[in-house]
């Protein structure tokens, strides 16, 4: 989530997170996780002004997968793979 630096200082961060955390509680949600840059201080501040806590014993790791995208065989059969290239690049 984020407000363009036009539109900051004006409480919308703090009533979109409010809707947002109200739709969650509808749908049963029991956890939020807020991911910025461990410098990045406003976004802290916000972060922990709305009920946000630093929770230094867990770690996030993230990895991205992908998938080898197939090349088209010689004699432009294109149409015929292009299915399989869309799937891989989904």
């Amino acid at each position: 989530m984020g407000v363009d630096e036009a539109f900051q200082r004006r409480n919308l961060g703090r009533r979109l997170y409010k809707k947002l955390e109200e739709e969650l509680l509808e749908d049963g949600v029991r956890m939020v996780i807020a991911d910025t840059e461990g410098d990045n201080e406003e976004a802290i501040s916000f972060f922990k002004a709305i009920g946000f806590s630093p929770r230094s014993e867990h770690i996030w790791l993230a990895k991205t997968l992908r998938r080898p995208v197939k090349v088209a065989p010689k004699g432009g059969r294109v149409k015929e793979i292009l299915p399989e290239i869309m799937e891989a690049i989904e």
